[in-house]
């Protein structure tokens, strides 16, 4: 079904129709106002022409100046002259004509009056008819000029209280030339404005038929040549989604000439063409993909399995923490932390040559190798030599390995190691700085290769770092490399803000967080592989215990004794003491041991038991009701509500529970 986008539909002809009677109205309009100005200055000219033939018409019934001197004593010359004068104005379709004499005070003495309207007429004459009725308005400035400038007439657009009126004036002359009285002719402006737009409404009905004319041949033509074939594009395109193999179907060729729409029709067909060919190689490119990519994820799963994302360790007297993220699906780093005995564990970190899944290949057998050789019970050394050998006799692509191997001893604190051409590590030890060692030859190059055992003993709060390159390797948005003076200044920096110690888990993820931050906005290129081993200060409070509920005032003296009394530390203990209460109840175990210290901004506890296999962090704890909380469950509900976070692991025959706290800051 089409989904509706909640716009209203508006065809191309509907726009093209409205976007011809918008440019309709705005012509329209526009013509009505240029046409209209301009008639009405014409209506201007033509008042003035006709006032201006009315006057001389006038003067030629007048005659001479006695004629006008006559006039004032002779009422019935003047009812002549009025009839003359009113004859001249209905024929003329002028409004009025007058004939009158200025004095010396510039006094206004009608003679004659006479207007087309009887009204208009019958007022004039009751006001002005009689001889010697005087004005009071002043002199009009055409008035002036012809009785100042000697002038043969001229006119003056005047608004009086009879309306707006072209006035023309003319000199009535005696025979010595001098002006004797003035014959003034109006013309109705507002009749020549009628008229002028009486011609106009029929100019523009005119036009507008033509335009509307035009326009509906426009759009039967538009419709004929683009509308019509778009819409059968339009149908063959959806015949064409819906199934390829219309592509060809019929096609309306009918038309009598080539234009840009035979264009479009060609290029439509030649892409769907395209397309039907380029579909069938994707769906074979993408049954590939799919292929490859499941078995990617196979390998993913599998290198999960043998190097996980990241894994947390601790020993009687030392705490490891590794992390590892591939550039790619599956890569070519890994690390290994193996218990060996009660008392030693071997931590092993590598990188191979290239990535991808030819280095995750070449990885696991590197790593096979390497764990079966120090399973033997071989020096580190001498182990790294056999697996180099094993390689080099299996390795036709030329790859290599960089490798560096260690023991650590719990009882003894030494750290027995060899290195084949891998990082030098960071050493911490009163502060964080390189190890100096001999650097090696990196593993699948060379049969005879030159790998030394060496060993160093870290004292309570030392510990060492791990890495691969592509932590050094990291990149900026501007293509700058993180270095390893930066890698080992972020160490120092980590351990000065907790006073020169921090564990494994914290330490490792404070240096990830600084390098993420670094090339967060740039694409990971390599991958990226961080091991720590930190091992306990003497003041970090441990012990081995009886699995009895009484024996837990021996734990709570020591957090008492590390954090003092506060509420938080009373969470604290509530949550280790369920934990524990656990333990000695449902665990079977014999024995237990515990460890407490701070981890910068933190406080941990680790319980490791020899009872039977359970997982706290993964228990599903059922909601009760209230006559129910008795019947169990309950202690790990506050456990895990009161940790930061909670880590279990099975190592061997052992539970190892590990729980992070929050400090409040300044504790």
């Amino acid at each position: 079904m089409k989904k509706s986008s909640g716009k209203p539909r508006l065809n191309i002809l509907s726009r093209i129709a409205i976007l011809f009677v918008v440019a309709l109205l705005v012509t329209y309009i526009f013509t009505f106002f240029l046409i209209r100005l301009f008639y009405i200055r014409y209506a201007a000219d033509e008042a003035k022409e006709m006032a201006e033939n009315a006057a001389f018409a006038a003067v030629d019934i007048i005659g001479s100046s006695d004629d006008v001197i006559e006039m004032k004593n002779d009422p019935e010359l003047r009812e002549r002259v009025h009839e003359y004068f009113r004859d001249i104005c209905i024929r003329s379709d002028l409004r009025y004509m007058y004939l009158y004499v200025v004095d010396e005070d510039e006094k206004i003495h009608y003679l004659v009056c006479a207007a087309a309207d009887d009204e208009d007429d019958r007022k004039m004459n009751e006001e002005y008819g009689t001889f010697g009725a005087v004005s009071e308005r002043p002199l009009y400035d055409v008035e002036i000029d012809v009785l100042e400038e000697d002038m043969d007439g001229d006119y003056q657009f005047v608004n009086n209280r009879y309306g707006p009126v072209c006035m023309y004036v003319i000199p009535v002359r005696g025979s010595s030339g001098s002006i004797e009285a003035l014959l003034g002719v109006d013309y109705s402006m507002n009749k020549i404005r009628k008229m002028a737009l009486h011609n106009l409404r029929h100019s523009l009905l005119i036009g507008l038929i033509m335009i509307s004319f035009t326009y509906l041949l426009s759009l039967l033509f538009i419709r004929h040549s683009v509308i019509r074939p778009i819409n059968e594009l339009s149908h063959r395109m959806k015949r064409f989604v819906e199934d390829r193999n219309s592509a060809a179907s019929a096609r309306n060729k009918s038309s009598y000439f080539e234009d840009e729409m035979t264009d479009i029709e060609d290029s439509f067909d030649k892409m769907a063409e395209d397309i039907s060919g380029f579909v069938l190689d994707i769906e074979g490119l993408t049954r590939e993909k799919t292929q490859n990519q499941t078995q990617l994820d196979i390998a993913r799963n599998i290198q999960e399995g043998m190097v996980p994302a990241e894994q947390c360790y601790f020993s009687k007297d030392a705490e490891i923490y590794g992390y590892a993220q591939p550039a790619k699906q599956v890569g070519g780093d890994f690390y290994e932390v193996i218990p060996l005995d009660e008392n030693r564990i071997s931590i092993v970190i590598g990188d191979i040559s290239g990535k991808g899944v030819s280095a995750a290949i070449f990885m696991s057998m590197v790593k096979t190798l390497i764990r079966e050789n120090i399973l033997t019970g071989r020096g580190l050394a001498e182990c790294l030599r056999r697996a180099n050998r094993e390689l080099c006799f299996s390795n036709p692509e030329g790859m290599f390995a960089t490798v560096f191997a260690a023991i650590y001893d719990t009882e003894t604190g030494v750290l027995s190691y060899a290195n084949a051409g891998h990082n030098s590590p960071i050493l911490i030890k009163s502060g964080a700085r390189w190890m100096d060692m001999d650097s090696g030859m990196a593993l699948g190059l060379f049969e005879d290769v030159e790998i030394e055992d060496a060993e160093i003993r870290l004292d309570s709060g030392d510990g060492i770092i791990l890495y691969t390159d592509g932590m050094t390797d990291a990149v900026d948005k501007d293509n700058n490399q993180f270095g390893e003076e930066a890698f080992l200044e972020c160490v120092r920096e980590k351990l000065s803000g907790t006073g020169g110690f921090l564990g494994a888990t914290p330490l490792v993820k404070g240096i990830l967080s600084t390098v993420w931050d670094f090339s967060k906005d740039s694409e990971q290129f390599d991958d990226m592989t961080c091991v720590s081993l930190v091992r306990h200060r003497d003041n970090d409070e441990s012990g081995v215990i009886r699995p009895e509920i009484p024996s837990f005032s021996i734990i709570r003296e020591y957090i008492l004794g590390a954090l003092g009394d506060s509420e938080n530390t009373r969470s604290i203990i509530m949550a280790c003491e369920e934990v524990f209460d656990n333990i000695a109840m449902y665990s079977n175990a014999d024995k237990v041991s515990f460890a407490c210290y701070r981890t910068g901004e933190g406080y941990t506890v680790c319980f490791r038991d020899n009872g039977v296999p359970f997982d706290p962090v993964d228990h599903a704890v059922k909601k009760k009701k209230f006559e129910e909380l008795d019947t169990g469950g309950m202690g790990i509900m506050l456990a895990r509500k009161y940790s930061k976070k909670m880590y279990y692991e099975r190592r061997g025959d052992r539970n190892v529970l590990i729980m992070w706290f929050d400090l409040p800051k300044g504790e």
